[in-house]
């Protein structure tokens, strides 16, 4: 890894390290979420959900715990992460970018763009939110709006909503 990499990878894990310090405000059950030793305590799920890609849940914990026999099951991740507020994420994504000391600029401008984009999610007719049919002859399906705002330069998310 070079060392830009490390110095960005000793950021974001400081950031980690941080919201571990107060997972209670992050918590559905403070007090009670995060207080028992798991196979997958709060800084190993919060790295998971960071570095998780598009494979089936089992797949993406083998591979990041390296095929070991103390992989979480599917269930234990899922038990764990419902214990987290959605609010966790971003005050990482927030803690890491203002970790960031010096930002590129152009003529004395940060360069941010905006974009949404629509992802879809699997079927479900009962989620009412994000449930659609284009026509009375076809099947629904359900998506995701995303819009984030990013910093072209630096090349970092700044925010994102879902």
């Amino acid at each position: 890894m070079n060392v830009y990499a490390k110095i960005i990878k000793k950021k974001l894990d400081g950031s980690i390290e941080n919201l571990v310090k107060i997972i209670t405000l992050f918590s559905k059950n403070p007090g009670k979420d995060f207080t028992r030793n798991r196979k997958l305590p709060i800084k190993k799920l919060i790295e998971f959900l960071i570095f998780m890609g598009g494979n089936t849940q089992r797949k993406e914990l083998l591979e990041h715990f390296k095929f070991s026999v103390k992989t979480p099951t599917s269930s234990a991740f899922i038990q764990q992460r419902s214990k987290l507020m959605p609010e966790a994420l971003s005050f990482i994504l927030s803690e890491f970018v203002n970790s960031l000391k010096s930002f590129k600029k152009f003529k004395g401008y940060r360069l941010i763009a905006i974009d949404g984009s629509k992802v879809s999610i699997p079927v479900n007719p009962e989620d009412k939110d994000s449930y659609a049919i284009s026509n009375k002859n076809s099947k629904g399906f359900n998506l995701l709006n995303v819009n984030t705002l990013y910093d072209v330069l630096n090349k970092i998310y700044l925010d994102a909503i879902i």
